[in-house]
């Protein structure tokens, strides 16, 4: 099914967009579509959960839980390897755009570095360094939540736990890097400063004595059946943690704060107990990090009754299908006692999120502590809150106000 204008310029209408020949579709780099986006991906999911768009040389919306299910198991009728992206990819070769059984050989050697056993020794690093983040800014009685909280924990986390750096100087660089690789319509602000960075660390662990055990060595040293990784495999797939490593979790913690002051008895709630894996997942779907990745039809297929043709192009929209109430109750709704939460911000099949656990760990971590230093947490402005348009979405600025505990 494909939606005429007038469908989706009232999508933009209530989102302030300006009118005007818009075309066919949603445009996810619009500023002016990225507060009310879910709302119109829902008008959309609700009269098919398989819809084409226009833009950004055409591609289908996957809208419905059951249909992205299908797209994201199956990839030997969905491919990564004709890009993840609507626009040109720059981590063609890495493992999250490759196909099996290429893409088991590029992820195994890596997944023993996320899993629990292998995290819980980096656990009291983490709480070590969002004590030190909110020590900062406590007596101030406010704070961006996004610039001085999230990013800087994300990209530090990022640092010692992928990168191996130990300096709090490398967590800074990871983080101006990180922002430069953030998904827009306009690319890498500055791409000769990122290729400089990841140079230099692909040249740092090659000219060292010592063989160091963590995921860039094994990146940087990674052979497959073919032999060893070839230097835009290296590059690309470096360039993809500086991205989703560091951008996908300080948008996963800010929108969790998000909620905590937007949801009436959230924070009391979270407070009266530790919070299990179970609260951290709710906090996802509702606000996904990332709002949806591609793939490539290899062959025709039929989707929801929708007919994809071969080399079509699909965009999975994690967050719509997230909010699917044919698959979820009250979707809409923040639920702790949801007893099933099957959801999809973190992906599904083989390409699942490789650091899901090392997200879950800091965003636990992060809530845990700021609700055990702060309370009575506040927007301090009653303006709607800016959401940042394109593939990785959360508000551009979150100040809050406190009280010390």
């Amino acid at each position: 099914m494909t939606f005429e204008k007038g469908f989706w310029q009232m999508a933009y209408d209530k989102g302030g967009g300006t009118g005007g020949d818009t075309g066919t579709g949603v445009d996810l780099f619009d500023p002016a579509g990225s507060g009310s986006l879910y709302e119109s991906l829902g008008e959309a999911r609700a009269a098919c959960p398989v819809v084409h768009n226009d833009r950004h040389g055409g591609h289908w919306m996957v809208l419905g839980y059951e249909a992205a299910k299908e797209v994201l198991t199956r990839p030997d009728r969905f491919s990564s390897e004709g890009g993840i992206t609507l626009d040109e990819s720059p981590v063609s070769g890495s493992l999250i755009e490759t196909d099996p059984p290429r893409h088991r050989e590029l992820r195994r050697p890596l997944d023993r570095y996320f899993g629990a056993q292998h995290l819980s020794r980096y656990e009291p690093f983490v709480v070590e360094t969002t004590d030190r983040l909110i020590g900062g800014w406590i007596d101030d009685g406010r704070c961006d939540i996004v610039a001085a909280f999230a990013g800087p924990l994300a990209a530090s986390v990022l640092a010692r736990v992928v990168l191996g750096l130990p300096d709090a100087t490398d967590a800074a660089a990871i983080l101006e890097a990180a922002e430069a690789v953030e998904s827009g319509a306009a690319g890498v602000r500055n791409e000769a400063a990122l290729r400089d960075l990841i140079l230099d660390l692909i040249t740092s662990r090659r000219s060292s004595d010592e063989r160091t055990d963590d995921v860039l060595s094994a990146i940087v040293f990674g052979t497959t059946a073919e032999g060893p990784l070839t230097e835009a495999q290296v590059y690309n797939t470096i360039r993809l943690f500086l991205g989703a490593g560091q951008d996908t979790t300080k948008a996963a913690i800010a929108n969790a704060v998000f909620r905590l002051t937007t949801v009436p008895h959230l924070e009391p709630r979270l407070r009266e107990r530790s919070l299990t894996r179970g609260d951290v997942d709710e906090l996802q779907p509702l606000d996904s990090p990332v709002v949806g990745l591609c793939r490539v039809a290899r062959e025709a297929v039929t989707l929801e009754g929708q007919p994809i043709a071969k080399g079509d192009k699909l965009m999975v929209f994690y967050g719509a299908a997230n909010r699917d109430a044919n698959r979820f109750p009250d979707p809409e709704q923040l639920d702790l006692d949801r007893a099933d939460n099957a959801h999809l911000a973190f992906g599904s099949g083989v390409h699942r999120c490789i650091g899901a656990s090392l997200a879950r760990l800091e965003i636990r971590i992060a809530i845990e502590r700021l609700l055990a230093q702060v309370r009575d947490l506040r927007r301090a402005s009653t303006a709607p809150v800016v959401f940042r348009p394109g593939v990785i979405r959360y508000p551009e600025s979150l100040v809050v106000t406190f009280r010390p505990s």
